[in-house]
């Protein structure tokens, strides 16, 4: 019995699918966004990019232009991307992210 336990918890972290390269499903999207301009990002966000610059910048993150992307100022670490993202989103109640 206990070995039957142990190998169907080994079997639970194979993949069953996905997103090629194991990514889950959101990752594509959320780097989409990522690399888009600082205006579609706010055109996303529901509000102006002015503010979307003063979002970013209250979590510690510079920008110079609206043409940046949030790839451009945080790199391409997707949970660090998330984290923008999420404060961006967030300060306008559209997202939970914490």
């Amino acid at each position: 019995v206990l070995g039957a336990c142990t190998a169907v918890l080994a079997l639970s972290f194979i993949p069953l699918g996905g997103a090629a390269g194991g990514k889950p499903p959101f990752a594509a999207p959320v780097q989409a966004l990522a690399r888009t301009p600082l205006t579609t990002v706010a055109e996303v966000a529901g509000v102006n990019v002015t503010e979307v610059r003063a979002r970013l910048s209250a979590a510690g993150v510079a920008s110079q232009n609206d043409t940046q992307s949030i790839q451009d100022l945080v790199g391409t670490d997707m949970g660090q991307q998330i984290r923008t993202l999420g404060k961006v989103f967030a300060a306008n109640g559209t997202a939970a992210v914490r």
